[in-house]
């Protein structure tokens, strides 16, 4: 009998819970809907997604991070410019770029506007240091690396193992800006001014199956391995 009274007074959180998850019912269904119709070969991407909710909602807020804001339209207007340098720089479909940033809304203007080309983010774990950073960056080979200030001490534990090209790449993205960018690192905030803000043309070109992220493991039984992601899987 307790255990019968314990299951009615549970039935109003129940029917309460029930009630919450309606509203996304409908998007659910569309969620499924859109996974059961898309095929891995079709033109369709993370990065059209971007473009799609900022020709659509161009207003709504997309990113809100401490007391900064970016609507759908400015988030893709600056993933827009770095996906312009990027190009100027031959980053292409393919490519790797390793993006080596604590968690900031500059972190998700990089990977979509790598992913916008067709290119491949690897998204380096902030607690690599040394061995285990140098085993990540040889793994995935960069044609550029991206450093925030936050994560220059890291990545200076491996400067000295890494090839010519590999140094020539490095480029540094300001956080607070108590860091100036070292002398051997291209500043990114720089050169992406004034760089075009429409959507690249490569972006429609993206076909689901391709792989968008490299995500490595915590490494705790042995060294990180990168897991592939594609745009189908997102």
């Amino acid at each position: 009998m307790t255990q019968y009274k314990e299951k009615l007074v549970s039935l109003p959180n129940i029917i309460t819970n029930l009630a919450s998850q309606a509203t996304s019912i409908p998007i659910k269904l569309k969620g499924v809907y859109e996974l059961a119709t898309s095929k891995p070969e079709k033109q369709k991407s993370i990065g059209m997604l971007l473009e799609k909710h900022a020709r659509q909602r161009p207003d709504h807020i997309a990113i809100r991070y401490e007391d900064v804001t970016y609507t759908y339209d400015q988030f893709n207007r600056k993933a827009n410019q770095l996906a312009h340098y990027l190009t100027s720089k031959g980053i292409g479909s393919g490519d790797v770029v390793a993006i080596v940033l604590e968690n900031r809304p500059e972190t998700l203007i990089a990977v979509l506007a790598i992913v916008k080309l067709g290119a491949i983010a690897s998204m380096i774990n902030t607690s690599q240091r040394g061995e285990v950073l140098l085993h990540s960056l040889t793994l995935v080979k960069p044609k550029m690396i991206i450093v925030g200030e936050e994560m220059l001490d890291n990545v200076s534990t491996v400067e000295g193992d890494l090839d010519d090209a590999s140094l020539k790449s490095l480029h540094y993205l300001r956080d607070v800006g108590d860091v100036e960018c070292p002398e051997h690192y291209t500043n990114l905030q720089n050169q992406v001014e004034g760089q075009p803000e429409h959507n690249p043309d490569t972006t429609s070109k993206v076909k689901m199956h391709q792989p968008c992220y490299y995500i490595f493991t915590s490494g705790t039984t042995g060294l990180p391995k990168a897991s592939v992601m594609s745009h189908y899987r997102w």
